[in-house]
């Protein structure tokens, strides 16, 4: 068992980014109890409609995909992550809906997405912006792989909540609303709303602490 709380904050916010081995796998477990949460909220915003195609950067171990397809009858469910270590969790966890075609998964970069223009209805990402080495890059790409009127929603801590967290200070970019707003409407974004989110979230080493996130919602 690998005890997070003893990894140095540079190495674990590294893992975060990009989940590897057996640290990795551990990692995938934490953040997949940790962004239920904030996720579900995410996915109210997406407005759902049966049948949609939908797209999710950022899976990790892939244990939050039931519930986002129990939502809607008959998605389309298409995810990509960087990590293959999480890949390799993802689909495992989800053979069945794989082997039934209801999920498909890919090994890919949110900066140069393997879809065709126009492959998705929504959109969504949780708590992996922090990690794009090039947002307006990555926003742009969403809005060449979402249709007309497709919806993106994104996820992600704010930047008061980031200030409590001294793991941010490594490698994190933490984003405030006008910055986001203007990143949106750059990649050809419209109508961007942002939302606060708060909850109450488990802390790694014990104990509980109140946290906030800003959820973006914009049409493509």
């Amino acid at each position: 068992m690998v005890d997070l709380t003893k990894l140095d904050l540079a190495v674990l916010a590294r893992q975060l980014g990009n989940p590897e081995g057996e640290i990795g796998r551990a990692v995938g477990d934490y953040m997949s109890r940790h962004n239920a949460g904030v996720s579900a909220a995410a996915w109210r915003r997406l407005d759902l409609k049966p049948g949609a195609r939908v797209l999710e950067v950022g899976f990790g171990n892939g244990q939050l995909i039931p519930p986002l397809l129990a939502l809607e009858p008959d998605l389309a469910y298409t995810g990509i992550d960087i990590s293959e270590t999480m890949l390799a969790e993802a689909a495992a966890f989800n053979r069945a809906l794989v082997e039934a075609r209801r999920v498909d998964l890919k090994l890919a970069s949110v900066e140069a997405m393997p879809f065709p223009a126009g492959a998705f209805d929504r959109a969504v990402s949780v708590n992996t912006i922090y990690f794009w080495p090039n947002p307006e890059r990555a926003l742009a790409e969403f809005h060449r792989v979402l249709g007309r009127d497709g919806v993106l929603v994104l996820a992600g801590i704010t930047p008061e909540a980031a200030a409590s967290l001294p793991i941010t200070q490594h490698g994190f970019r933490v984003y405030d609303r006008q910055r986001l707003e203007d990143m949106l409407r750059r990649a050809g974004f419209r109508s961007p709303e942002i939302e606060i989110h708060r909850e109450t979230t488990a802390r790694l080493e014990g104990g509980t602490h109140e946290r906030s996130y800003h959820i973006i919602r914009a049409l493509a």
